[in-house]
């Protein structure tokens, strides 16, 4: 169910909180890749979606000694 708290971000700024261009945010989220829902034909993002998202594609480095 949806939960009022989540709070929605505009592409802009899923683009600020990224650090990474929009036209890189419409390409995944017209790929399939980037969880997004669509408002009035607009683009909006669930913050703790795009948080989790992200959590998920966190590669573990490898730490020589």
């Amino acid at each position: 169910m949806f939960e009022m708290d989540n709070g929605f971000l505009t592409i802009n700024e899923v683009s600020e909180k990224l650090k990474v261009s929009s036209s890189w945010i419409y390409k995944k989220c017209r790929a399939g890749i980037m969880p997004h829902v669509r408002i009035g034909g607009m683009l909006r993002f669930i913050e703790k979606d795009v948080d989790a998202w992200v959590a998920g594609h966190k590669v573990k480095g490898c730490l020589k000694t």
